[in-house]
This record gives structure tokens, C-alpha cells and sequence, in this order.
């Protein structure tokens, strides 16, 4: 325990240049460099009269500095160069500021157990891409384009496929290892219902559940177009969009359709659970809605995009962000309902896939054959080359145990 009270004046010599604080505004994050560097239990003798030197650059210490002040300095760093926030970055992992980690994407990614990210293409390949190195480090060509992904293991992914059947492939031997057939038609959309069950919806207009080791539980067939894309809203209920406009809540258990919302004018694309009573929906009709799931009922209807609305994915308790078939990304506010910015021209073409790695970093997957790694503070998106245009993408996670 340090006996030196943390009001107590440091002075430190970041590479030739003083810098003054306290001793309670450098060991304010209990992991970092510097609580580690003053504390008095492991026998360092904390000496208020001496300049206490890191050979580090100096540059951008203030920015860390004034962080651990209680500032806020995301606009101080949006404002400095890529190569200026390289070295900033550099010396926020170097201090280990937790708190300043999900400012730098990269850094992030790191850190971050979500190390490597699965993409699937129309070309039928499924690579694994490191986000450290930002290369590939494993590919298995697939038996047919893969549509939508599921993670079952570390190295075994759930694969709904063009030719409407479900593969199971192991990404070390790039094996099928399980197959399903039912849908008569491209897979289009896939969720994780628990640990036995998963749902499919297809552009044969119907909805599957499948017990993950036997085989289809029940087909659910009221609309008309294209199932686009399933969500679970809680252990009873699964919520289903389509090209038919329409939005419809299931009864897992029974398959029966407990309700049908119409209120879109056009093919509904995205679905998002924000909370157990609360979901958004995003339309060909460039319309994202709010609605109340227990009262089915639509609360908000947001404007703005240029285009049809392919992603709704949530940044945070009180964000999310759209994506569009205008390559536009918007981040909102959901309780105001505003947008707080957009950034035009992310892609070149239509934004199929985000995987959100913290509230300021995200990963973007376009039909344009790029993935994008973006700081949202910045707005400055860093391009990964991939082959084909990718058509879903998920997170890798490691088995810890």
C-alpha cells in the first residue's frame, strides 16, 4: 500500500520533456505502467524531488496525461495524423491506459480475445484473417458460396449455403464434418436459438429450426418472399424479416405466428434486439423503426439513408449503427433518435456485414471486396484486401480453456 499521499507532486522526464501531476492521477488505472512503476509495496522508494525519466517520445504524452485527468480527448485525437495516433497508440499500450484501448481499433483488436474474424465469400472460400497482422492465416475452399456463419467450436463453423443445404466444416482439415438438407433455396440468414438449437430462414420463403444433432425440428412457411434475416428475442420468441415487408413474431416451441407487423413499404433486410423489450428493423424503404416487442408496436420511424438498410448492429447502451446499400454508415442515439454522424462512402458498393469490436471500433465487410477496420472518433477506416466479395463475416473466439 502506498503511504505517500496521492496528492503528492511528480515530476516525470518523458524523453527529455517535464511533465507535472500527481501521484493519484498517474496510478489512477490500478494495471498501468505507472501504477506498477510507483508502488510502494514491491520497494519503490517514491521520491517527490526527482524527475523520474521514461525514455519515451514526448509528442502526445500530454493527451494520456490529461486522459488520466478525467478529460476527455477523443477530439484531441481525431485531430492528430495517422502516423501521429500510431505513436500515441504505441505509447497507450506501452503504459497499459486501459481506459484509451478502445480509442485505437488496432490496439484493440490486440488485446481483445476476438483476435480473428471468419469471412465467407460468393466464391466460395471461407478465410480466416488474422486483425493483428491483417493476414490470412487459414483457407478452406467450401462445396458452395456460404451465405451466413455460425462459430460451433474453436475451428468448426455452421455454414448455410446458396444451395439451400447447412454444412458443418472444420477450418484445420477444411472438411465437411455434418450436413443438413430442407431448404429448397439459398440460405439467407441463420441464428443461434440455445446450445441444441438454430433457426434458417431462406429465399424459399421459409423458416427452420434444427436440433444440432439430429436434424429439422419444424418449418415455418407464412411469408411469401425471401426470409432475410432472424433474431431471437428471448427463450419463447423468434422474430423473422422479409421481402414481403413484413415483420413476424414466432412461438419457437410450436412454430405458430403469434403476430404480423406491416408497416414498411418495402423488403425488411436487418433486425436488431436492443433490449427484452425492444427490437429495430431497417428496410429496403431506407426506414430504420423502433418498435415495443410485448405491446407490437412501432414507437419511431428514422430517416436519412440514402439507401436500403442492410446492417443495424449496437455499439453501446445508447448507440447503434446503420449500414446501407449507399455504402453509408450512421451512428445514432436511440433515445434522442438522432443521428450523430455519417460517414459517406465507406465501400464503393453495398455494406453486407459490421462486427462491432468496441463502441469506437468496428469492422465493415462490403460487396466492393474489401473489409474495413474503422475508428469511429476519427472516422478513418484502414482497408484489409480480401478475395471475392464477402458475404458474412463473424468474430473467432478462442477457447480459453
Amino acid at each position: 500500500m502506498n503511504t505517500t499521499q496521492p496528492s503528492a507532486k511528480i515530476q516525470l522526464n518523458i524523453g527529455g520533456t517535464i511533465f507535472t501531476t500527481t501521484l493519484g492521477t498517474l496510478t489512477s488505472e490500478k494495471d498501468s505502467f505507472f501504477a506498477g512503476l510507483f508502488d510502494e509495496e514491491i520497494g519503490y522508494d517514491i521520491d517527490t524531488n526527482t524527475e523520474h525519466f521514461i525514455d519515451r517520445h514526448p509528442a502526445y504524452f500530454h493527451i494520456i496525461l490529461n486522459h488520466l485527468r478525467g478529460y476527455n480527448v477523443k477530439k484531441l485525437i481525431s485531430e492528430l495524423t495517422p502516423g501521429e495516433q500510431q505513436i500515441l497508440e504505441d505509447d497507450v499500450d506501452f503504459y497499459n491506459i486501459a481506459s484509451m484501448v478502445d480509442m485505437f481499433p488496432h490496439l484493440y483488436a490486440r488485446q481483445n480475445q476476438f483476435k480473428q474474424v471468419i469471412l465467407s465469400n460468393n466464391e466460395r472460400v471461407i478465410q480466416t484473417w488474422d486483425m493483428n497482422t491483417r493476414t490470412c492465416v487459414s483457407t478452406t475452399i467450401t462445396k458452395f458460396s456460404v451465405k451466413c456463419m455460425l462459430q460451433l467450436a474453436e475451428n468448426q463453423v455452421l455454414c448455410g449455403q446458396f444451395d439451400g443445404g447447412i454444412n458443418v466444416y472444420d477450418l484445420l482439415t477444411h472438411k465437411i464434418i455434418k450436413t443438413w438438407a430442407g431448404h429448397k433455396d439459398k440460405i439467407m440468414s441463420m441464428v443461434r436459438i440455445d446450445k441444441d438449437r438454430f433457426a434458417t430462414g431462406g429465399k424459399d420463403s421459409s423458416i427452420k429450426v434444427w436440433n444440432m444433432d439430429t436434424d429439422c425440428l419444424k418449418t415455418m412457411s407464412e411469408h411469401t418472399d425471401v426470409v432475410r434475416s432472424l433474431l431471437v428475442q428471448n427463450e419463447k420468441n423468434l422474430i423473422s424479416a422479409a421481402d414481403d415487408s413484413k415483420i413476424k413474431i414466432w412461438n419457437i416451441e410450436s412454430g405458430e405466428c403469434l403476430d404480423t407487423l406491416e408497416t414498411h413499404e418495402s423488403y425488411v433486410i436487418s433486425l436488431l434486439k436492443w433490449d427484452e423489450n425492444m427490437f429495430l428493423s431497417g428496410s429496403a424503404d431506407k426506414t430504420i423503426k423502433i418498435w415495443r416487442f410485448k405491446e407490437r408496436k412501432e414507437v419511431a420511424t428514422l430517416e436519412g439513408h440514402g439507401g436500403g438498410i442492410w446492417v443495424l448492429e449496437k455499439l453501446d447502451q445508447e448507440r447503434f449503427l446503420s449500414a446501407c446499400s449507399a455504402a453509408a454508415i450512421k451512428v445514432w442515439k436511440l433515445s434522442t433518435k438522432e443521428c450523430l454522424f455519417t460517414i459517406n462512402s465507406a465501400h464503393a458498393n453495398v455494406i453486407q456485414t459490421v462486427l462491432v469490436l468496441s463502441p469506437t471500433a468496428i469492422i465493415s465487410c462490403s460487396m466492393d471486396e474489401t473489409v474495413k477496420l474503422w475508428n469511429l472518433d476519427s472516422k478513418e477506416g484502414t482497408e484489409l484486401k480480401t478475395h471475392g466479395s464477402v458475404c458474412c463475416a463473424i468474430f473467432k473466439e478462442v477457447d480459453q480453456n
